[in-house]
């Protein structure tokens, strides 16, 4: 923030916009409406979200409906590739499709201050997906509604598959 001189008080958007350009700032803004009167200050005082009660209120839905949670990973330092595997048995991979979510104005922001690229932001930061679960497929649409029904959304990012069809790797993203 100090070598970047980031004024806290400046409007969230009016910073955007001087680091992503007009048209990205916008179309972050746009779906982000929450943040579009809001300081930078604000924006990065925002409280984190609480994981542990939707995840809680998951497992019980999946037990309910003869399912299972199968992994937890909360995604911290070392972004998703540093941390999906953890949640996985060692034969097992992640195969992600970063397409499939969005990825927050902040994470942008930083990740365009700091010059990283979007998997450099995804290996550093958590690309805006703060918790992953593994589930059986026939349970993703289960899981996505009970999440959302606690007030976290939620996506399916990808797909667990044998690590031996990923190359030996643990983590991949689609097109890698």
């Amino acid at each position: 923030m100090e070598q970047w001189r980031l004024d806290l008080a400046r409007p969230y958007q009016e910073q955007l916009t001087r680091s992503l350009g007009g048209r990205e700032a916008d179309e972050t803004i746009d779906s982000e409406p929450a943040h579009a009167m809001a300081t930078l200050g604000e924006v990065l005082l925002t409280p984190t979200t609480i994981y542990a009660p939707g995840v809680l209120a998951l497992r019980d839905r999946l037990e309910a409906a003869g399912s299972e949670l199968r992994g937890v990973a909360h995604i911290t330092g070392g972004g998703l590739p540093g941390n999906l595997p953890r949640m996985l048995p060692g034969d097992l991979a992640a195969r992600v499709d970063p397409s499939r979510w969005p990825v927050p104005s902040v994470i942008r922001l930083f990740a365009a201050l700091g010059g990283l690229d979007d998997a450099e932001a995804r290996a550093t930061f958590n690309g805006g997906v703060g918790m992953a679960v593994a589930v059986a497929p026939d349970a993703v649409a289960t899981a996505i509604d009970s999440l959302a029904g606690t007030g976290i959304e939620a996506w399916r990012i990808g797909d667990v598959v044998r690590a031996a069809d990923a190359g030996g790797r643990r983590y991949v993203e689609d097109g890698t």
